[in-house]
């Protein structure tokens, strides 16, 4: 347990003397307690627009410690105390969306209920990540967060779009197929002559390569889709491609089979002009691994 100093703006205080770790402080803390994946996984959600809930169906223990919840006032780790002078920070949107969690989440101290959140702001960037990373030099997990940390990027808005996002772009000793980062969720504007087709005066690109073109999206609703939904994502590949965009659809089926997920990364791969080198089986290990702990 670390009890040392630390810097300005670490805590939020919740009254009566009592203070929580704000996000990128939670973020430093559990680099010494999860695995490096599930610390990216965790960059990943401090960084976007969902929060996943502190206690899940099918999660292990190793999952239990973060997520989008508060504090039922039973149960505060003593790690995130800061004495009787709690610091004080202005996290507007922090409280906007533990009201959110309040009112989908729980219900009068019951047990949590098994439901992601999502739209809420963001909690955190990685920005503040690194800056808070950088400050605490030599104190236990800042090693390990800063490996997490090459990793993490700002924006995802579900946690499916943050495991593909991990599978694609992790290297291969971590069991990823080390493509180049993509942008999260990147609005695009279009044109008045697609505008005029699609209705639509932007769309927003799960997973983008702007240099590529490429834009890959997750489709939850996949088995699901009617008339209104192709002719809407026919409309909406048009209006992409007049931009010269390509779009490339990712299923649920796609992500979880090891075997066609990597027909998929060969086919982004060439997309954004990066060949896959990898080594089996050692790869095909490390692989087994991550999809492990992110499926």
């Amino acid at each position: 347990m670390y009890t040392g100093p630390t810097p300005d703006g670490c805590f939020i205080s919740i009254g009566e003397g009592l203070a929580v770790s704000a996000p990128p402080l939670c973020f430093f803390q559990m680099a010494s307690e999860l695995p490096l994946v599930k610390l990216v996984e965790l960059g990943f959600e401090l960084c976007g627009t969902y929060s996943l809930p502190a206690k899940s169906r099918h999660d292990d223990d190793s999952r239990s410690g973060h997520g989008g919840g508060q504090s039922n006032g039973e149960e505060i780790d003593d790690r995130i105390l800061h004495g009787d002078r709690a610091i004080g920070i202005d996290y507007n949107a922090y409280r906007e969306w533990e009201e959110a969690v309040a009112k989908t989440s729980y219900s009068d101290g019951e047990e949590i209920v098994d439901k992601t959140v999502y739209g809420h702001p963001r909690l955190t960037n990685t920005k503040e990540l690194k800056n808070l990373t950088a400050r605490m030099k030599s104190v236990n997990g800042q090693k390990k967060a800063c490996r997490a940390l090459r990793y993490i990027l700002d924006g995802s808005a579900s946690p499916m779009e943050t495991i593909l996002c991990m599978l694609l772009t992790l290297p291969h000793k971590l069991g990823g197929y080390g493509l180049p980062a993509p942008e999260l969720n990147r609005r695009v504007d279009i044109g008045d002559t697609s505008k005029n087709r699609s209705g639509k005066s932007f769309y927003v690109c799960d997973l983008f390569w702007p240099k590529a073109g490429l834009a890959v999206e997750y489709d939850s609703d996949y088995y699901h889709i009617g008339a209104d939904r192709i002719a809407r994502d026919s409309r909406r590949r048009s209006a992409l491609a007049t931009r010269g965009i390509t779009v490339i659809t990712v299923t649920s089926r796609q992500v979880r089979s090891a075997i066609e997920f990597e027909g998929l990364a060969k086919l982004i791969s060439r997309k954004v002009g990066k060949q896959l080198r990898y080594k089996n089986p050692e790869f095909q290990k490390a692989q087994r691994e991550l999809r492990s702990l992110l499926l």
